[in-house]
């Protein structure tokens, strides 16, 4: 289990944060066996304090590897004392917080830091540091709907039966409603027209909307599919992690974390040490001997039973991904395919930083 859980919470945070924040939100509209102890505590730089990492995120569970990293002592391991999680809302909010250094870091997805650096200069744009995940978005249709599950080499016939439904997305603009369009103008259907888009938010919401037939399908990520899912408000007919057909996608960044040129560059050997605690946490992660361990965290770090961590430990493969030109180049592929990124493509050196 997490024993540090408390560590994460947003109060822990929030008491030092909560003008600053508020403000924020305002102007802006090695693999271990899973038996193993955690690490004894050691400062990477004996000669430098350990320092706490502030993180702004929007839900726990794209966070797992921060919460085993914390919880195996690969960030004391490395010069970082603690990892305060930071929930925030909004996206304006998000990258307000961080370009202005109130937060240290944030995971979010590179659409949005390329189209906020085509805005912003000097050491106030914002650089990624290390990958998040993978692409891992799913679509959940209501029983009932007549949307036929995707398969690996047949995902066309599932956005064909879109036609003449509505989908709901968290944010209407927003990354998910980009996806679903895209996919749908490959298989000859247009958005408004042939099918209808509604705002629903995450959760419970989804769920309401999908056994009341309000909307035919939603869609989100692994860990919000699973929350409507394991309520039996519907299935998942396509997914990103596993339908090999979507191959826009293959090979891309979903989401990574990020800071600005000015927080990173005023200690690139902590923000270099959290890179390696990052990895290291990953390679736990991705690890079949500490699958028990892995779904143990997902439990007590996300709130879900321990059969929905089951159902989720698949999908933690999305966090086996590292930050390479190659990578971010299929990325920035995908998100200007679906007209996400508005302005011109972004180059390698600025998007990313490599702290040492």
């Amino acid at each position: 289990m997490l024993k540090g859980l408390g560590r994460f919470g947003v109060a822990s945070l929030g008491v030092v944060l909560a003008g600053t924040l508020t403000a924020a939100c305002s102007s802006s509209s090695s693999s271990s066996s899973s038996s193993a102890p955690p690490k004894t505590a050691t400062n990477a730089s004996s000669s430098a304090p350990a320092k706490p990492i502030s993180i702004a995120i929007q839900e726990k569970y794209s966070e797992l590897p921060v919460l085993v990293a914390q919880d195996q002592g690969y960030f004391k391991q490395n010069g970082i004392s603690s990892v305060n999680l930071v929930t925030v809302t909004t996206l304006p909010a998000m990258m307000s917080a961080v370009s202005s250094g109130q937060i240290d870091l944030g995971l979010q997805i590179p659409s949005a830091v390329a189209n906020f650096n085509a805005k912003a200069s000097g050491d106030s744009q914002l650089r990624f540091i290390a990958a998040g995940q993978a692409w891992n978005l799913q679509w959940i249709a209501r029983s009932g709907a007549g949307i036929p599950a995707a398969t690996g080499s047949n995902w066309q016939s599932t956005v064909k039966a879109w036609k003449g439904k509505t989908i709901g997305v968290p944010a209407l603009g927003g990354v998910l409603e980009f996806a679903t369009s895209y996919l749908a103008k490959q298989v000859g259907l247009n958005p408004g027209t042939d099918f209808q888009y509604v705002t629903v938010a995450a959760g419970q919401a989804e769920q309401a909307a999908l056994k009341s037939g309000s909307v035919d399908v939603v869609t989100g990520d692994s860990f919000g599919g699973v929350l409507v899912t394991s309520t039996g408000a519907g299935q998942v007919v396509l997914n990103m992690a596993t339908n090999s057909g979507l191959s826009t996608f293959s090979g891309g960044m979903e989401s990574g974390y990020f800071g600005s040129l000015a927080t990173l560059k005023a200690d690139p050997k902590l923000y270099a040490g959290f890179d390696k605690a990052l990895a290291e946490a990953v390679a736990f992660i991705s690890n079949p001997a500490n699958r028990a361990q892995v779904e143990a965290d997902i439990a007590s770090g996300t709130g879900v039973t321990a059969a929905m961590a089951a159902t989720l430990y698949p999908s933690t493969k999305a966090f086996d991904l590292t930050l390479t030109p190659t990578m971010m180049s299929k990325t920035l592929s995908a998100y200007q395919a679906i007209g996400a990124i508005t302005g011109p493509t972004p180059s390698y050196s600025s998007l990313v930083y490599t702290p040492k």
